[in-house]
């Protein structure tokens, strides 16, 4: 065993075992930081503040609230415009459209700051700025 261990140390054998090492340490630590930084990105991102905005009549009016993109669902977009409605019986029309869970989606992922809701003539929704 002794003549093995002389054989292995005094070789080239161990240098490369120990390049091959260092080369693998780099290479992942290299990995971790790139994302690490992926993360703290992603992070940031979820924290970005999305504006609801009502489009009536081709007149946008923008919501005096707004949800942070990590919590932005059609969930809280109901309950939002339910407590904004006068009597909370809003019925929008395009929240049943999938253009609208599309959005929403989109906005999930990343892309796009605000949402833009579609109000017609016969949807009922009782809010208009002050």
């Amino acid at each position: 065993m002794s003549e093995l261990m002389k054989w292995f140390k005094s070789s080239d054998i161990w240098a490369s075992v120990d390049a091959g090492f260092t080369i693998v340490s780099i290479i992942i630590t290299f990995g971790t930081f790139i994302m690490v930084i992926k993360n703290y990105l992603n992070n940031k991102k979820q924290t970005d503040k999305i504006e609801i905005i009502i489009n009536r009549n081709n007149c946008l009016e923008t919501l005096p609230t707004f949800v942070l993109r990590k919590d932005f669902t059609r969930s809280e977009v109901f309950g939002i415009l339910g407590a904004l409605d006068s009597n909370s019986k809003f019925d929008i029309k395009y929240t049943s459209d999938a253009q609208f869970i599309e959005n929403i989606f989109n906005i999930q992922k990343g892309v796009g700051k605000e949402l833009i809701i579609k109000i017609e003539d016969e949807d009922k929704f009782d809010w208009h700025s002050k």
